[in-house]
């Protein structure tokens, strides 16, 4: 009898699965076909003694996004089970992310679990091999690993050492929501408040009157946004490449991706193991510190005479940017990568689940 329930519970299972992969790949099942899967294809299964757990695995295989990326497997994580289970078992965690992506709060954060100060951290030295080689030397080596990323090579060097017991997670955000955020860093940061003096924005031109700044929409298209400044230029097309798709799966490197508005419960889940002194998650978000309000002067696309005495017109640079961010990089023809198919449809799959968190295994 106990064998007929197992092959029956599989049947169930297999069966479950199967209609679970034609509803979440858009086939078009009709009613009539529904209705004999609900009735003929699951068997009925009340007179198998199924265990509260039995019940909860079922429920959480019909909740899995069922899809692939580049070969590797899918799958949904939650915070309070599986994230808790990894971070645990970890000897080491590593978190990257482009800018722009709750990173500055994550790596203060990291700094803090550490226990580091200013003077004693380096930002973002995985990047540098000398800096990576004095990492080695030390003779307490952190558990906690972040640090911002620009382009795909610091992930192809990590990859392939990736383990179950230093598991990589990477933070996510939407590009085009990305890119505004990272437009409005440089104009308003660097160009108009010039925080930074040694990488040439501060000498980009603009007007400044008071807590006022105001740059021509030309000056801004050509010399800011075109040639992909700073935080600009240093986003998922350059890092998500198909290199590091292809790196993944040859490495059987099961990365994991968090959105980035769930970087506080990530922050919650790592802290309890690593530095439970931490108690509430910090959060540094740049934007509310700017007092600066940035606007846009606009092009006169007249030719007019009479337009030479009109006048100037402006914008604020959030609305200019939500008016034009959805043709803006195909406008200036940003370097895209060939496999951003993969990315679009992590996106997609990173979105129904429900922790906004999923492993890509291979």
């Amino acid at each position: 009898m106990k064998v007929k329930h197992q092959m029956l519970l599989a049947l169930s299972i297999s069966s479950i699965l199967i209609i679970n992969y034609l509803y979440q790949s858009n086939v078009n099942i009709d009613s009539s076909f529904k209705s004999f899967a609900n009735q003929q294809l699951v068997p009925n299964t009340s007179s198998i003694p199924l265990s509260t757990q039995t019940i909860s695995d079922l429920v959480k295989l019909m909740q899995q996004p069922m899809s692939q990326i580049n070969g590797g497997s899918s799958n949904c994580l939650s915070f309070d089970d599986e994230m808790i289970n990894i971070i645990k078992n970890s000897t080491r965690v590593f978190i990257t992310m482009p800018p722009k992506t709750a990173g500055s709060s994550i790596k203060t954060f990291a700094k803090k679990c550490r226990k580091e100060t200013s003077e004693t951290v380096i930002e973002n030295w995985i990047h540098n091999p000398k800096q990576v080689r004095e990492f080695l030397s030390r003779n307490e080596l952190p558990k906690l690993i972040a640090s911002h990323i620009n382009n795909d090579a610091t992930l192809l060097k990590l990859i392939p050492y990736i383990t179950k017991k230093t598991p990589l997670i990477y933070i996510y955000r939407n590009e085009q929501d990305r890119l505004m955020s990272a437009i409005r860093q440089v104009v308003t940061r660097r160009i108009c408040m010039e925080l930074v003096k040694d990488d040439g924005t501060n000498k980009i031109p603009k007007n400044v009157t008071g807590n006022r700044c105001t740059i021509e929409q030309e000056i801004l298209i050509d010399n800011v946004i075109s040639p992909q400044l700073r935080e600009i230029g240093k986003g998922a097309p350059k890092i998500l490449t198909c290199d590091v798709y292809d790196a993944m799966k040859n490495n059987a490197a099961n990365i994991i991706f968090v959105h980035y508005k769930q970087a506080n419960r990530l922050q919650e889940i790592i802290a309890k193991q690593y530095c439970p002194k931490i108690k509430e998650p910090l959060h540094i978000n740049i934007a509310t510190e700017i007092k600066m309000k940035t606007f846009v002067e606009l092009s006169d696309n007249s030719n007019s005479m009479s337009a030479k005495t009109k006048e100037k017109e402006y914008m604020e640079l959030d609305d200019w940017m939500e008016h034009k961010i959805d043709v803006m990089e195909w406008a200036l023809q940003f370097e895209k990568s060939q496999c951003q198919r993969h990315t679009k449809h992590l996106e997609d799959i990173l979105l129904t689940c429900p922790d906004e968190m999923m492993q890509l295994s291979f």
